[in-house]
Protein backbone atom coordinates (compact mmCIF):
# COMPACT_ATOMS: atom_id res chain seq x y z
CA UNK A 1 0.00 0.00 0.00
CA UNK A 2 1.22 3.20 -0.73
CA UNK A 3 0.10 7.08 0.34
CA UNK A 4 0.82 10.14 -1.53
CA UNK A 5 1.12 13.82 -0.98
CA UNK A 6 1.69 16.77 -3.80
CA UNK A 7 2.69 14.04 -6.00
CA UNK A 8 5.52 11.89 -3.59
CA UNK A 9 5.23 8.43 -1.96
CA UNK A 10 5.00 9.14 1.95
CA UNK A 11 4.27 5.70 2.51
CA UNK A 12 4.86 2.25 1.79
CA UNK A 13 3.15 -0.85 3.59
CA UNK A 14 4.29 -4.52 2.29
CA UNK A 15 1.41 -7.15 2.72
CA UNK A 16 1.92 -10.78 1.87
CA UNK A 17 -1.00 -11.90 -0.27
CA UNK A 18 -2.80 -13.53 2.23
CA UNK A 19 -3.41 -11.09 4.86
CA UNK A 20 -5.45 -8.87 1.85
CA UNK A 21 -7.75 -8.52 5.02
CA UNK A 22 -5.53 -7.24 7.35
CA UNK A 23 -3.98 -4.31 4.25
CA UNK A 24 -8.03 -3.23 3.90
CA UNK A 25 -8.35 -2.67 7.52
CA UNK A 26 -5.17 -0.90 7.46
CA UNK A 27 -5.89 1.69 4.36
CA UNK A 28 -9.68 2.41 6.10
CA UNK A 29 -7.83 3.35 9.38
CA UNK A 30 -5.40 5.26 7.19
CA UNK A 31 -7.84 6.79 4.90
CA UNK A 32 -10.31 7.85 8.15
CA UNK A 33 -7.48 9.73 9.86
CA UNK A 34 -6.54 11.86 6.72
CA UNK A 35 -10.56 12.37 5.77
CA UNK A 36 -11.16 15.83 4.32
CA UNK A 37 -14.26 17.73 4.81
CA UNK A 38 -17.20 15.94 3.29
CA UNK A 39 -20.52 16.07 3.30
CA UNK A 40 -23.36 13.74 1.76
CA UNK A 41 -22.18 13.27 -1.43
CA UNK A 42 -18.79 11.84 -0.18
CA UNK A 43 -20.19 10.01 2.16
CA UNK A 44 -22.14 8.24 -0.39
CA UNK A 45 -19.25 8.01 -2.41
CA UNK A 46 -17.11 6.31 0.39
CA UNK A 47 -20.34 3.94 0.74
CA UNK A 48 -20.35 3.00 -3.25
CA UNK A 49 -16.03 2.12 -3.00
CA UNK A 50 -16.49 0.64 0.32
CA UNK A 51 -19.33 -1.88 -1.73
CA UNK A 52 -17.17 -2.32 -4.55
CA UNK A 53 -13.84 -2.97 -2.56
CA UNK A 54 -16.02 -5.67 -0.64
CA UNK A 55 -17.43 -7.06 -3.94
CA UNK A 56 -21.15 -6.62 -2.66
CA UNK A 57 -22.45 -5.59 -5.95
CA UNK A 58 -26.01 -6.65 -5.02
CA UNK A 59 -26.07 -4.07 -2.52
CA UNK A 60 -24.94 -1.39 -5.12
CA UNK A 61 -28.46 -0.39 -6.17
CA UNK A 62 -29.51 0.79 -2.36
CA UNK A 63 -26.87 3.67 -2.81
CA UNK A 64 -28.86 5.21 -5.72
CA UNK A 65 -32.36 7.06 -6.19
CA UNK A 66 -34.04 4.43 -8.29
CA UNK A 67 -34.45 8.00 -11.04
CA UNK A 68 -30.48 8.04 -10.29
CA UNK A 69 -28.28 9.50 -13.85
CA UNK A 70 -25.35 7.74 -14.49
CA UNK A 71 -23.72 9.45 -17.31
CA UNK A 72 -19.76 8.81 -18.61
CA UNK A 73 -17.91 11.55 -20.56
CA UNK A 74 -14.47 9.74 -20.09
CA UNK A 75 -12.96 9.42 -23.71
CA UNK A 76 -13.60 5.43 -22.82
CA UNK A 77 -16.68 5.88 -21.44
CA UNK A 78 -19.89 3.56 -20.76
CA UNK A 79 -22.46 6.57 -22.20
CA UNK A 80 -25.22 7.06 -20.27
CA UNK A 81 -28.21 4.94 -18.26
CA UNK A 82 -29.00 4.54 -14.69
CA UNK A 83 -28.74 2.92 -11.85
CA UNK A 84 -29.20 -0.53 -13.22
CA UNK A 85 -26.67 0.20 -15.87
CA UNK A 86 -24.04 1.31 -13.39
CA UNK A 87 -25.21 -2.02 -11.53
CA UNK A 88 -24.31 -4.38 -14.20
CA UNK A 89 -21.19 -2.60 -15.72
CA UNK A 90 -19.41 -3.05 -12.28
CA UNK A 91 -20.72 -6.22 -11.74
CA UNK A 92 -19.17 -7.56 -15.19
CA UNK A 93 -16.42 -5.73 -14.67
CA UNK A 94 -15.47 -7.44 -11.16
CA UNK A 95 -16.39 -10.81 -12.69
CA UNK A 96 -13.98 -9.82 -16.00
CA UNK A 97 -11.39 -8.59 -13.79
CA UNK A 98 -12.31 -11.14 -10.71
CA UNK A 99 -11.00 -8.90 -8.22
CA UNK A 100 -11.78 -5.75 -9.21
CA UNK A 101 -11.59 -2.42 -7.28
CA UNK A 102 -12.80 0.87 -7.14
CA UNK A 103 -11.42 3.23 -4.52
CA UNK A 104 -10.90 7.46 -4.43
CA UNK A 105 -8.87 10.03 -3.57
CA UNK A 106 -11.67 11.55 -1.66
CA UNK A 107 -13.08 14.86 -2.71
CA UNK A 108 -11.78 17.45 -5.25
CA UNK A 109 -14.34 20.20 -4.21
CA UNK A 110 -17.63 20.43 -2.63
CA UNK A 111 -20.43 22.24 -3.01
CA UNK A 112 -23.25 22.74 -0.36
CA UNK A 113 -24.28 19.26 1.30
CA UNK A 114 -25.08 17.68 -1.41
CA UNK A 115 -22.22 17.67 -4.19
CA UNK A 116 -19.19 16.72 -4.91
CA UNK A 117 -16.51 16.03 -7.24
CA UNK A 118 -14.30 13.08 -6.53
CA UNK A 119 -11.40 11.31 -7.83
CA UNK A 120 -11.87 7.65 -8.56
CA UNK A 121 -9.34 4.64 -9.24
CA UNK A 122 -10.57 1.60 -11.01
CA UNK A 123 -7.95 -1.47 -11.13
CA UNK A 124 -7.17 -4.81 -10.66
CA UNK A 125 -4.95 -6.76 -8.63
CA UNK A 126 -2.90 -7.65 -11.81
CA UNK A 127 -1.88 -3.65 -12.04
CA UNK A 128 -4.22 -2.21 -14.23
CA UNK A 129 -6.04 0.70 -13.33
CA UNK A 130 -7.89 3.52 -14.95
CA UNK A 131 -8.46 7.14 -13.05
CA UNK A 132 -11.79 9.48 -13.14
CA UNK A 133 -13.18 12.57 -11.72
CA UNK A 134 -16.88 12.31 -10.94
CA UNK A 135 -19.35 14.97 -10.37
CA UNK A 136 -21.50 13.12 -7.69
CA UNK A 137 -24.86 14.32 -6.26
CA UNK A 138 -27.17 13.13 -3.61
CA UNK A 139 -30.90 13.36 -2.46
CA UNK A 140 -32.73 14.27 1.08
CA UNK A 141 -32.19 10.96 1.38
CA UNK A 142 -28.28 10.54 0.80
CA UNK A 143 -29.13 8.52 -2.19
CA UNK A 144 -26.90 9.04 -5.44
CA UNK A 145 -29.50 10.76 -7.82
CA UNK A 146 -26.40 11.84 -10.16
CA UNK A 147 -22.75 10.81 -11.07
CA UNK A 148 -20.99 12.07 -14.09
CA UNK A 149 -17.30 10.46 -15.17
CA UNK A 150 -14.65 12.20 -16.62
CA UNK A 151 -10.86 11.75 -18.09
CA UNK A 152 -8.32 13.34 -15.16
CA UNK A 153 -7.56 15.65 -17.56
CA UNK A 154 -11.09 17.07 -17.91
CA UNK A 155 -10.85 18.70 -14.29
CA UNK A 156 -11.99 21.96 -15.34
CA UNK A 157 -15.18 20.82 -16.82
CA UNK A 158 -15.88 18.92 -14.04
CA UNK A 159 -15.72 21.41 -12.20
CA UNK A 160 -17.43 23.67 -14.34
CA UNK A 161 -20.30 20.98 -13.82
CA UNK A 162 -19.91 20.89 -10.55
CA UNK A 163 -20.63 24.71 -10.32
CA UNK A 164 -23.30 24.70 -12.75
CA UNK A 165 -25.60 22.22 -10.89
CA UNK A 166 -24.90 23.74 -7.33
CA UNK A 167 -25.99 27.47 -9.12
CA UNK A 168 -29.12 25.65 -10.17
CA UNK A 169 -29.83 24.39 -6.92
CA UNK A 170 -29.05 21.00 -7.61
CA UNK A 171 -30.37 18.35 -9.93
CA UNK A 172 -31.33 19.59 -13.43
Amino acid sequence: MTQMRDGLFTRFEYYDLDRMGDAVARYDELRSASRSPDNAATRASDAVSHLVRHGDIDHLADRFHPDAIVADHARLGQGAGGRRDFVYFMRSWREVWNEGEADHGGPVAIRGDRLALMEYRFGTEGGWSIDRLAVVETDENDLITYLNFYDPDDRQLALAELDERFEQGGRR
